[in-house]
């Protein structure tokens, strides 16, 4: 009976101490990915929980709305208009607000994985087709920019630590290329090298590798690489637009923007590219993926 007691004990531990290695965002149940949906003639955000099949509409007002960004508490999300603004909602009371009306004409909001701050896309006021990477505490307070190169500089992505931002660039040239910088602009690296356009840069949760879009091999594909830039991998290769890349809160699948099924929609696959399936259908195009884990 001691001895049993003792293997009892043993057993439990181990498995104590297996689940302390494993990430919280591993038990999240699939977590809560937030998307645009036409809807009634408007881009709207809903948010589906994909292992339970719900979706819910969040917002409702007459205007085009992009782009949603997870709060790093899932309480709260951001996205944009149209109209280049900036909005917040509480994903649980509805309430709108919009911040960020001095910088102008905005777009590609990133809130930052420690809550603090937010990371956004800014035309210049003074050319045509620029623009730059700032960031701002969410207090209003610290703004920076983060880029100050020719051409455009867009889609910031943070990484799991909100230590660095990757970034797609032009700096110029005709391709879009893919780079990282440190949070505060610094020690600009570039990843990607092809006279194609490398898109929708979005790390893993672990922070060692980055999905991303490339046409490189003529069509829009997923690629994914390491995240200093070595080993790229694609991971589709349909005929059609596969783009808009969004880990798994476990890192064992990504979510995508597809027109497969014939218009484009939400599609699901394993981390390597295999097992692909539909999330969203019916009326309405769906994109925009935004993936947390449950809160």
């Amino acid at each position: 009976m001691k001895k049993r007691a003792i293997t009892l004990i043993a057993v439990v531990t181990l498995i104590f101490v297996f689940c302390s290695l494993i990430p919280a965002s591993a038990f999240s149940r699939g977590g809560m990915i937030a998307y645009s949906r036409l809807t009634s003639g408007y881009w709207q955000i809903w948010i589906m929980e994909p292992e339970r099949g719900s979706n819910t509409q969040l917002t409702h007002t007459p205007i085009d709305k992009r782009s949603p960004t997870w709060s790093d508490d899932g309480k709260r999300l951001a996205y944009r208009t149209n109209n280049g603004e900036i909005w917040v909602i509480d994903r649980e009371g509805g309430q709108e607000y919009q911040i960020l009306k001095r910088f102008g004409n905005i777009t590609d909001p990133a809130l930052s994985p420690d809550g603090e701050g937010i990371a956004f896309v800014r035309f210049r006021p003074d050319l045509v087709d620029e623009t730059d990477i700032w960031t701002i505490d969410l207090n209003g307070e610290n703004p920076r920019r983060l880029t100050n190169d020719q051409g455009l500089q867009y889609n910031p992505a943070w990484s799991p630590k909100g230590k660095r931002m990757a970034f797609v660039s032009e700096k110029g040239s005709e391709s879009h290329e893919i780079w990282v910088m440190d949070r505060e602009g610094g020690n600009q690296v570039q990843l990607t090298r092809n006279e194609a356009y490398d898109i929708r840069p979005a790390w893993s949760p672990s922070g060692r590798k980055i999905a991303f879009a490339s046409n490189r091999t003529g069509n829009y594909d997923i690629w994914v690489m390491k995240a200093k830039g070595k080993r790229p991998r694609r991971l589709t290769g349909y005929e059609g637009l596969d783009t808009s890349p969004a880990w798994s809160p476990d890192g064992r699948r990504i979510a995508l923007v597809s027109n497969r099924g014939g218009d484009l929609q939400i599609w699901v696959m394993e981390a390597d590219g295999s097992h692909p399936g539909q999330l969203t259908d019916g009326e309405g195009e769906s994109l925009d993926p935004a993936w947390i884990g449950q809160r």
